[in-house]
């Protein structure tokens, strides 16, 4: 009798160290489910869960897909602005160039401020267009071709050149580079990314103020001096038009 009850008291011991250990393995699942579910847990996922290591790359791609129609309204949005005011001064085609080449060559690009000289015009005339796509509208500025473009100087540019000493303007889309203080006061240095003017740097053609470019002089004359290449402005709207241009915006200089 002895021995059964020993036996009978050791089966309930093994009974209660039973229910023990899934009391504990119950409490160990919930605590787990529990920090599956907290935010920590949510931001430090297990390196080795396959699962998680998948979210991450996942999760960045969500993202981008919800920036890109931000980034592509913006690019719609200036683009849009960018045509009307240009259609509206006959200058649908070198904007078209200046879209293309920062849609390809500047995508990240979103200057507030574009330029194009149109050198079909008159040197009597205002003929630099500033385009503010946040105001949605333009100024116009009186702007100076090369001498070598217009040897019989009678105020319309004739040619164009990108050789040294040729004394010309040259054609082609530049990015606007730094400012500096030189000969001719406040100036901007110009970058052409064309064949055309990629000597624009050696060539020291640069965006800055000179006194042959005033509506005196043109009352005067019945046009404006020429430079050396350079499209010189009017000193008094120098600064301004170099500060809404430099470091990054573009420029075409441009004939139909």
């Amino acid at each position: 009798m002895g021995k059964k009850t020993e036996m009978a008291e050791i089966a309930s011991a093994l009974e209660d160290i039973t229910r023990a250990l899934q009391q504990t393995n119950e409490l160990l699942q919930a605590l787990g489910q529990l920090g599956t579910d907290s935010p920590k847990a949510r931001e430090q996922p297990d390196p080795g869960d396959v699962t998680a290591t998948v979210a991450g790359p996942n999760l960045e791609i969500a993202e981008e897909a919800t920036l890109a129609p931000r980034a592509t309204a913006a690019s719609t949005g200036d683009e849009e602005i960018l045509r009307t005011l240009a259609e509206q001064h006959g200058l649908g085609v070198p904007m078209e160039q200046l879209i293309a080449f920062r849609n390809t060559e500047r995508p990240n690009s979103r200057p507030r401020y574009w330029a194009i000289a149109n050198f079909a015009l008159h040197s009597r005339n205002p003929r630099l267009f500033l385009f503010d796509v946040v105001e949605d509208e333009i100024g116009r500025y009186l702007c100076a071709h090369g001498s070598g473009s217009d040897e019989d100087h009678n105020g319309m540019l004739d040619r164009f050149s990108n050789v040294d000493g040729s004394g010309c303007s040259s054609r082609g889309i530049y990015v606007c580079a730094e400012t500096y203080m030189g000969d001719n006061g406040y100036s901007m240095r110009l970058d052409g990314q064309e064949d055309t003017n990629n000597r624009a740097r050696h060539r020291a053609i640069v965006v800055h103020g000179a006194n042959y470019v005033s509506p005196e002089f043109v009352e005067q004359h019945g046009k404006i001096g020429r430079s050396l290449g350079c499209p010189a402005l009017e000193h008094r709207y120098t600064r301004d038009v170099i500060d809404a241009l430099k470091q990054g915006s573009l420029l075409n200089v441009w004939k139909a």
